[in-house]
């Protein structure tokens, strides 16, 4: 199926995008592609929980970033870890959060920024809500192109982030039609996930990248989506402050696109069609 076709399938007020990479050294020339209906830019905030993770380390085992030798309480390696795992691994929010504070959104950001080239700021009307910023596909797919080539040339921090990445099980069922695509095992495919509303929205959001390496050379698929609810908003949001998960919910509203975009994009990138 087609970028075309999928958008021209989407009900009204729904927005969708996808991003793709091939980077690296060697093999065929680099490409890209990008498509996108709808809003320019939507909020994903799961999807940079490992990007968060890897700005933030050195404000754990350093206490300071980029040179900066102020005291900032630090903590070591052990307590990123136990911040920084669980948001990969299962996207926790609580521990996402002393990851965010660790130096300051601003601070987090700013280094991402000089890591990836890409830039993000803090939500204008809540400038320390992590969940308020908002991006693109192609950026998404940008910032995780730079981790993944820091993961090639031996950072270890990098390489532990997509190692939880390719190990969790909140995938959306990527990992296989990707593998299938690019020709590798499905373990060797690091994807986060992300899912969410919040009471000012309209839109269910559901969100996932896809990452994969071989040798000196990656390839990187992004996919946001913002879905009008086919099952009731009011239903969904009493759900959500019961605690009751709802990843199933947006599995049956949004899975299926998700994964076409996804596999769609790398078709686009030179890749064998696969079935989503």
């Amino acid at each position: 199926m087609s970028f075309h076709e999928m958008f021209r399938d989407l009900p009204p007020g729904a927005g969708a995008q996808a991003a793709g990479f091939t980077l690296g050294y060697g093999g065929a020339p680099a490409r890209a592609v990008f498509a996108r209906h709808g809003a320019v830019r939507l909020r994903c905030a799961s999807l940079l929980k490992p990007l968060y993770a890897w700005a933030a380390h050195p404000s754990f085992t350093a206490g300071s970033f980029s040179g900066d030798t102020r005291d900032t309480g630090g903590g070591g390696p052990d307590r990123w870890r136990s911040a920084a795992e669980p948001a990969v691994r299962v996207s926790d929010n609580a521990t996402t959060l002393d990851l965010w504070f660790s130096a300051g959104p601003r601070a987090v950001l700013d280094l991402l920024g000089r890591r990836t080239g890409v830039t993000w700021v803090p939500s204008p009307t809540d400038p320390y809500w992590f969940g308020g910023v908002e991006v693109t596909a192609e950026e998404v797919a940008a910032a995780y192109g730079a981790l993944a080539l820091a993961e090639i040339g031996g950072d270890p921090v990098a390489g532990t982030l997509l190692t939880w990445m390719r190990e969790t099980e909140q995938n959306f069922g990527l990992p296989g039609p990707v593998a299938a695509a690019l020709g590798c095992a499905p373990d060797e495919v690091a994807v986060k996930c992300g899912w969410a509303n919040f009471p000012d929205e309209l839109v269910l959001r559901t969100h996932a990248v896809a990452v994969a390496r071989s040798g000196p050379r990656a390839v990187l698929a992004a996919a946001l989506t913002a879905l009008p609810y086919a099952h009731g908003r009011e239903t969904y949001l009493e759900r959500v402050a019961a605690g009751t998960p709802v990843l199933d919910d947006h599995e049956t509203e949004a899975g299926p696109l998700l994964r076409a975009l996804i596999t769609t994009t790398l078709t686009e990138l030179g890749f064998p069609p696969v079935s989503a």
